[in-house]
């Protein structure tokens, strides 16, 4: 199972055109971690910082991250899946995939940076909501063991993997204020930071939440 799982993530990395372009600029800062299957997959260290969004960092094991979930998720439901076969015109399923992951990560590091400079923190609730749903993953897994290895053979840190669940909540806390009128951060108290983002007031405000379902550690 885990050949299999290689092979997949590898299969939309045979050529590495996105990340090679983002390293070419400058953007990529070199790691030096070797473990799990995403760096064996794609020779990324997982520590590496492979480009920044709105002054947040994107490392290479939260880029892997999203675009193993995508390949996963291509892959239930085309069958033998052909990374460069054509999805639609001009546009390959490891195209796609890696455009989507792109996508994700931006609006993940946006939401980071604009709760930042909003002052948006986690509450106890959140923090108690993450805390159960460590939980329940530790025992879907069977066990902390089990759960720590799940994480070591995909290569993500527990604190990058925390670090992106946190971040649904985050999300959630800065939607409700932004979309709430009369609120410090509706839209006309917050224009310098609207200007640095192509994203919209209405279309930050019909964005549906970032869920805890597309955080879930990958099944081996």
């Amino acid at each position: 199972m885990k050949n299999n799982w290689v092979r997949l993530i590898a299969g939309v990395l045979v050529s590495v055109a996105l990340v090679g372009a983002i390293s070419l600029t400058g953007g990529m800062k070199k790691g030096s971690r070797t473990d799990g299957l995403l760096y064996e997959a794609s020779g990324l260290h997982p520590d590496g910082q492979l480009l920044m969004v709105n002054g947040e960092t994107v490392t290479c094991e939260e880029y892997l991250y999203w675009l193993a979930y995508d390949c996963e998720y291509l892959s239930t439901y085309v069958q033998d899946i052909d990374w460069s076969a054509e999805l639609t015109s001009g546009i390959t399923y490891g195209d796609y995939a890696q455009t989507d992951t792109l996508e994700t990560v931006k609006l993940y590091s946006v939401v980071r940076a604009w709760a930042e400079e909003a002052g948006i923190t986690l509450t106890d609730e959140d923090q108690e909501a993450l805390d159960a749903q460590r939980l329940e993953y530790v025992t879907y897994y069977g066990g902390e063991e089990a759960y720590q290895r799940q994480l070591a053979i995909q290569g993500i840190s527990e604190e990058a993997y925390d670090h992106i669940r946190e971040t649904s909540y985050l999300y959630q806390r800065l939607q409700d204020a932004f979309c709430t009128e009369g609120s410090a951060l509706y839209p006309d108290g917050w224009r310098s930071t609207l200007r640095t983002t192509s994203i919209s007031p209405a279309a930050w405000c019909s964005y549906p939440p970032v869920t805890a379902q597309r955080t879930r550690p990958t099944a081996i």
